[in-house]
């Protein structure tokens, strides 16, 4: 079963490329007020759009319709040395470490690992 399309994610892919809403607008044929609508979960995209943005982004369409969640900045990334990083340049990085724990969960999740060693059981009362 497909998941439903997911606004951050489209949000996430748009920042991994450094682009504003009007250049995905323009590259994409989408109106930047429909992809504001977008992005906010107030519409949902048809499968023109879709293949627009994918087109666009470089992301299969499936990318779109993962069940994951996106993260913000980790606590070790946000530092007050970042006041003289631009917004973009944040969100730019933010996005690329979003996108690299969907792949690394994706490989993780493929992957079947079994453990080499058990790890014996102790019984609380003993």
């Amino acid at each position: 079963m497909r998941a439903s399309f997911d606004q951050d994610l489209l949000r996430t892919a748009r920042q991994a490329r450094g682009w504003s809403q009007t250049q995905l607008s323009a590259h994409s044929g989408v109106s930047q007020a429909n992809l504001s609508k977008l992005e906010n979960g107030l519409i949902c995209p048809t499968e023109d759009v879709l293949e627009n943005f994918s087109e666009a982004l470089g992301f299969s369409s499936d990318f779109f319709f993962q069940n994951d969640r996106v993260l913000g900045l980790p606590m070790s990334v946000q530092y007050r040395k970042w006041a003289s990083v631009g917004q973009k340049a944040i969100e730019r990085l933010e996005a690329e470490l979003n996108i690299r724990i969907l792949h690394i969960r994706r490989l993780l999740d493929a992957a079947d690992l079994e453990p080499e060693l058990s790890l014996p059981r102790l019984d609380v009362d003993d």
